[in-house]
């Protein structure tokens, strides 16, 4: 008794280093938190952040304009011949004098402000709008990969319903082929028998290996969606459940809750602002400019480098600008023609996007609830199905069923159950679908 007591702790002394190596469970993932996760790593949506930072950015050349312009210059010559000055001498040949310096500089410093520029107001305007629909933009693609990781993670979850499926119909054949193989040692039941659950068991085992492979192909889906490590582990915590029809009580009023919540829509009427402001940007070429500026300037020459108060001189001017442009080959009318041509195509654009999501809230509230129908019939076909191969199963027993009979009894509960699950996913697209279309999203999400 001591030695195998000895030999045990052992053994578990030896196992200790190696189950300390043994991969941790993987963490749990809910679809909140896959959502999260998409939100803050899914490089489309850093792509649409970084468009609005760039546009924040544009805001502020745009004010810049409205600021002083202060430019410093500078500089040194150093005259290897030095300039002359020619003019006719009295026989009517040339004569020249030098002039200037061996070396000189110049330094000075000019300041410019805008005192009336319509093209900077109108800029200002049209940078702010611009924002606006980057901000917009970022939201309409957040809500957009919010659905595609919902997608992503329905997809997993009915992966692994179907594994847990089959898994279960395997566990259930093979305790039958156990409950078989004893009947067929003991000579109660026939070799065919016995052959024909070893090859339903090997059918079940192929179907696993099926199933987990399209499991393991959604989970590297999801997180890819979701910007995590390929080789990051995590278990769904969700469970695929059925959904609820929206608190909208009507299609109408879903349709309307989209026209006027959508955020593609937002981000289009956004971009007919834009055309506004362009349209007043290139209008600002008929309206004058009015500037000041002011500039002191310092200049000196010297043979021996030896500038000083006696060589150098002080200037300075003060004064204001006007810029009127009269005419330039029509160049803006034509720029102002393209300007409204660009509204009309944003126009239409609008009317354009908002029948297309008419259609496709009438499209997605119809699959939705088709959806609920159809799991409303595979909840009753899964229940019948459960019944007839429990009565499957007790014939069986009772030597008045066939082996026959048993497999098609577990192949129905198994396609009732794929059917329900495949009904449940229909049915949570559909819904996230509506959801998309009408701007339906947790508000954290799009917080910017």
């Amino acid at each position: 008794m001591r030695i195998r007591s000895l030999c045990t702790l052992l053994v578990c002394s030896l196992a200790l280093p190696f189950l300390a190596l043994a991969a941790p469970p993987g963490r749990a993932l809910s679809l909140e938190q896959a959502l999260e996760l998409a939100v803050r790593n899914n490089q489309t949506v850093e792509i649409a952040r970084l468009e609005v930072l760039r546009a924040d950015e544009d805001v502020s050349e745009a004010y810049s304009y409205a600021l002083p312009s202060v430019d410093v210059s500078a500089a040194y010559n150093h005259n290897i011949k030095q300039p002359v000055f020619l003019f006719p001498g009295e026989n009517g040949e040339q004569q020249y004098i030098t002039i200037g310096l061996k070396n000189s500089y110049t330094a000075d410093i000019t300041v410019t402000q805008a005192l009336f520029n319509y093209a900077v107001l109108t800029g200002v305007g049209t940078a702010n709008v611009y924002a606006n629909v980057s901000r917009e933009a970022l939201k309409s693609t957040i809500v957009r990969e919010a659905f595609n990781t919902r997608v992503a993670y329905l997809q997993a979850l009915l992966a692994q319903e179907n594994v847990r499926l089959y898994e279960a119909s395997k566990e259930s054949i093979a305790e039958n082929m156990r409950r078989v193989n004893i009947l067929f040692e003991e000579g109660l039941v026939s070799e065919y028998d016995a052959l024909t659950l070893q090859l339903l068991f090997e059918s079940a085992d192929n179907d696993v290996l099926a199933a987990q492979d399209e499991e393991t192909a959604a989970l590297a889906g999801l997180k890819q969606t979701i910007g995590a490590d390929a080789d990051e582990e995590f278990e769904l915590s969700d469970q695929l459940t059925v959904p609820q029809m929206p608190s909208a009580t009507s299609l109408g009023e879903l349709q309307a809750q989209a026209i006027e919540m959508n955020y593609d829509l937002a981000t289009l009427r956004l971009q007919r602002q834009v055309t506004d402001e362009l349209l007043e940007v290139e209008r600002a070429d008929y309206v004058p400019s009015l500037s000041a500026f002011g500039q002191y300037a310092l200049q000196g020459q010297s043979d021996d480098m030896d500038f000083g108060a006696l060589t150098d001189v002080e200037t300075a001017v003060v004064g204001v600008q006007l810029n009127w442009n009269l005419f330039r080959g029509n160049r803006t009318s034509s720029k102002m023609e393209k300007a409204r041509i660009d509204k009309q195509k944003v126009d239409q654009q609008i009317n354009l996007v908002e029948s297309q999501i008419r259609n496709n809230v009438e499209t997605a509230y119809l699959q939705l609830q088709t959806a609920l129908k159809r799991v409303q019939v595979q909840q009753r076909s899964v229940d019948r199905a459960q019944r007839g191969y429990e009565i499957a199963q007790t014939r069986y027993d009772n030597g008045i069923g066939s082996q026959l009979e048993l497999k098609d009894a577990e192949t129905t509960r198994v396609q009732s159950g794929l059917a329900y699950a495949a009904a449940v996913f229909q049915a949570q697209v559909a819904r996230a679908t509506l959801d998309m279309l009408t701007g339906s999203v947790e508000p954290s999400l799009i917080e910017i």
